[in-house]
């Protein structure tokens, strides 16, 4: 980063031989240092600075004789390590020359010029400061800083930002690593110094790390400043850098991912755990898909040590053999624009795997001595690398069932080696083939899957994992694992004639009823775009004449994509709204109410990706009859696992619950209750059937998967006021609430249910029903959802609508409550992080045909529509 007379490259000559451990270091007990950091603003010129022999001195370090925008010196400041320069975000780019000084107990030192730093990825810089790369000077109590406008306009907010790192037990005590490793460690993680080993203060960054996906490209840096630190100075360096980066540039953390020293010592830089692929902030519209090691010191005035080159090596060695990079290939990345990038965003930019800042930035980084080297630190990667898989691939990853065209699982090698290929069923976890076979540098590996199994028969379509593995005559490749998928045929059946929306209904609760099942009838799974037309009267308990509409309980699982399940009348249009948001991999449930269309038929169709569906009948509404429904006055807790001396319900436990009298009514004249049923600590992944009695145990009403909490709307058909849950697959808590409930008119008087297509509320993504822009924490949106205009009439009692968080910040809950009521205890959606999860909710309408809606933590948009309600 910064300049300096020529000097003759130094060749790096590294021996082999000596084997070092590969684990993290044993080192002295450091404690998190909090680091003082002041900022000083910079304005105007110091008459007597700009004299000075010093200043006159500083032309010339500027590479120009004009009068400054800035010259300032100060002496007698704080103690200070490290400084740097920044400037409001909030001006115009303008290029800027920037140099400084410090004084210290040998007085001034010399003047340096300081490149500009780049900025962060998207999303990170929102409050960050342009600046300069910091200024490692050592025990400093005075500064002098010059800045002069090449182009543009001085920005304003300009400052030095003055860092003292404090000291910490392990800044004494730097433990060995200067040793040159043998290539007997192969790609085995090398001896990295952590975080807490250079006394990261962990309150000191922002929220958690973000990632990136695979690494295509590495990155190395400089980080300039003085070449003759000791060893005990380099934790205070990076604690400083660290500082900087934060305080300074309102960076959420240190930007680099490594740093490695003189003597060769590699260390954790930004946090986010060191074998994953931590989003950095190093190279300025390249940040994504890349890692950066930064070397401490200016290369560009010394040659950089064997031991640092060779550390280098190793560090991108094992990085690349995670990502199975080749270290002499190339890479296309798109920049994202900002920083010091020399590309506009948008532009796509062949890169050396391994390259240099400059080659992506206006910038000297890393200096000329240590860029001369990096064709010396390809060659030690190659040879660090030994036996490896490089670039594999399936090509194409999709392939259509039946379609006739095979997958072909593809790698370059680095040597003579035997391959085997396994591919295991995702939903099953069952191997299905197995292939082999050799491979060569000249002959690469070239897997041909055909879509059948080891005895020829074609697969289901869905997720499948592929498993390469691979060895030479000494030595194995490290197994690269990847997924492939067997997309079904898009299904769209010709769609029965429409017929017109039921009147107000009853309802009549049963016990699950098979309607559909691809897991175990022959069917095939929904691909992109499926549908599928169900005839719902006559099956089961469910009349053949004189059905309106039906409740179904829906299970969606084996998604290869995120996608949504939507359902609608037959023959109707399909509405824009979804009864259920499923994530991929993630077994998920839900209830829907749905009026029956042509032929007695309900359509449900699968949005993107690969699904297996199970649709159960939980309940109907007949055409003339039925029972009322009354909405509780307050949720009902019925039962809570963990406060059962029983436990959690293992695999086969039915657990049975009676509902209490309410509103004077004996639950023994109830037909039906109206359930939230939740799945609290699941021990794997399964699924609870709520019922009455004996019926289809396979029916997913709640499904869940390990560690997720789910909660789902249930209809349970009542006998003798009590119903019993059912656990299959896995161990899991669970709680159950009572929303309301149905007994017959002559026992009670209540409401009958008027179907609507779905109609959407409430949408914060886009501005529907409440200004656009996610919910935070405790935030109250007041919804109209009846009266004119709204898919309700004025004066109804209740709606019935699918209620949906999305893009929540970290997991929260969402509840819906009658606007002018009191919120009520227990919540209506359980949301994981960034998981759009939705529930089916029936809300008492409130003054002026109002709801209010809130999201408990974080921040959520928050997604409504109504499917009906009872007036």
């Amino acid at each position: 980063m910064r300049r300096a007379p020529s000097a003759v490259l130094l060749s790096v000559l590294v021996p082999l031989g000596v084997v070092v451990p590969v684990v993290s270091a044993p080192h002295a007990s450091a404690h998190p240092v909090a680091p003082q950091i002041r900022s000083q603003a910079l304005h105007g010129v110091d008459g007597s600075a700009l004299g000075s022999a010093a200043g006159r001195a500083s032309f010339l370090a500027a590479g120009s004789s004009r009068t400054p925008a800035v010259l300032v010196a100060r002496t007698q400041v704080a103690r200070f390590d490290l400084l740097g320069v920044t400037w409001s975000r909030h001006v115009a780019a303008a290029d800027l020359a920037v140099t400084a000084r410090a004084h210290g107990k040998h007085g001034w030192s010399a003047w340096t010029a300081l490149d500009t730093q780049d900025s962060p990825p998207a999303g990170e810089g929102s409050t960050a400061r342009p600046g300069t790369e910091p200024l490692w000077v050592g025990d400093s109590d005075g500064y002098q800083v010059r800045v002069d406008v090449r182009r543009g306009a001085l920005p304003a907010g300009l400052r030095v930002d003055l860092v003292n790192p404090g000291s910490s037990a392990a800044d004494a005590t730097p433990g060995p690593a200067h040793a040159l490793w043998s290539a007997a460690a192969a790609t085995a993680q090398p001896t990295i110094f952590t975080r807490a080993q250079w006394g990261a203060d962990e309150k000191l960054r922002g929220t958690g790390p973000k990632y990136t996906g695979r690494i295509q490209a590495g990155f190395v840096h400089h980080t300039a400043g003085t070449n003759g630190y000791s060893e005990a100075d380099v934790p205070k360096i990076i604690r400083g850098i660290y500082a900087y980066h934060v305080k300074g540039n309102g960076w959420s953390d240190i930007g680099y991912n490594f740093l490695v020293d003189r003597f060769g010592r590699l260390w954790e830089g930004r946090y986010g755990g060191m074998t994953k692929n931590v989003l950095g902030a190093h190279t300025g519209g390249f940040n994504v898909n890349t890692f950066a090691v930064s070397a401490i010191g200016d290369y560009d005035k010394v040659q950089p040590p064997a031991v640092m080159v060779d550390a280098i090596a190793r560090l991108m060695a094992w990085k690349f053999s995670l990502n199975f990079d080749d270290p002499n290939g190339t890479t296309v990345l798109t920049s994202q624009g900002g920083g010091t990038s020399k590309y506009r965003a948008g532009t796509k930019v062949t890169f050396n795997v391994i390259s240099g800042h400059r080659d992506a930035g206006n910038t000297e980084c890393p200096g000329r001595y240590l860029y001369a080297q990096l064709p010396t630190i390809r060659q030690l990667v190659t040879t660090y690398l030994g036996t490896a898989l490089l670039d594999p691939a399936p090509t194409p990853p999709t392939a259509t069932y039946g379609a006739g065209k095979p997958i072909v699982i593809g790698a370059r090698v680095t040597g003579d080696q035997t391959w085997s290929l396994q591919i295991r069923d995702v939903c099953h976890d069952t191997v299905v083939r197995t292939l082999s076979g050799t491979a060569s540098p000249t002959v690469p590996v070239a897997a041909a899957w055909d879509l059948v199994d080891d005895a020829g028969v074609p697969v289901r379509p869905g997720s499948y994992q592929v498993l390469l593995a691979s060895a030479g005559a000494s030595a194995a490749a490290r197994t690269w694992t990847g997924t492939v998928t067997v997309q079904a045929a898009r299904t769209a059946p010709v769609a029965p004639a429409p017929v017109g929306l039921p009147g107000r209904t009853g309802f009549v609760p049963v016990d699950p009823v098979p309607l559909y099942d691809t897991h175990d009838t022959g069917l095939l799974p929904l691909g992109p775009g499926g549908r599928v037309d169900l005839t719902v009267p006559g099956v089961g308990n469910v009349p053949a004449t004189g059905v309106a509409a039906v409740a179904l309980s829906i299970a969606a699982t084996c998604t290869t994509a995120d996608t949504t399940i939507t359902t609608w009348a037959a023959g109707s249009r399909k509405p824009a709204s979804a009864a259920l948001d499923v994530t991929s991999g993630t077994p998920t449930s839900g209830l829907a109410v749905v009026p029956l269309g042509g032929g007695g038929a309900v359509s449900l169709a699968n949005a993107v990706g690969t699904t297996e569906l199970a649709v159960h009948v939980v309940g109907y509404y007949p055409a003339a009859g039925g029972d009322v429904f009354r909405p509780a006055l307050r949720t009902v807790r019925l039962y809570d696992s963990r406060k059962d001396p029983a436990g959690m319900l293992a695999p086969g436990d039915r657990r049975t619950i009676t509902v209490p009298a309410l509103s004077g009514i004996p639950a023994t004249a109830m037909t039906g209750a109206l359930l939230n049923v939740t799945a609290l600590s699941p021990a794997g992944t399964g699924h609870l059937t709520v019922s009455s009695g004996s019926s289809d145990r396979d029916a997913a009403t709640v499904a869940f998967t390990h560690g997720l909490l789910v909660k789902t709307r249930a209809v349970a058909r009542l006998a003798a006021g009590s119903f019993t849950v059912t656990d299959q697959g896995a161990a899991s808590h669970v709680v159950v609430d009572l929303v309301g409930w149905w007994a017959p008119r002559a026992v009670v008087s209540g409401r009958l249910f008027q179907s609507r297509a779905a109609t959407r509320v409430l949408d914060t993504r886009t501005g529907v029903g409440a200004r656009t822009g996610r919910v935070g924490p405790g935030g109250v949106l007041a919804v109209k959802v009846a009266g004119k205009g709204k898919p309700a009439p004025a004066g109804v009692r209740a709606v019935v609508l699918t209620l949906t968080a999305r893009d929540a910040t970290r997991a929260t809950f969402v509840t819906a409550w009658p606007y002018g009521g009191r919120r009520p205890v227990f919540a209506d959606v359980s949301a994981p992080a960034f998981k759009p999860t939705s529930n089916l909710v029936v809300v008492r309408v409130g003054s002026r045909g109002r709801i209010k809606v809130t999201n408990g933590s974080g921040s959520a948009n928050v997604v409504a529509d109504v499917v009906g309600y009872y007036p």
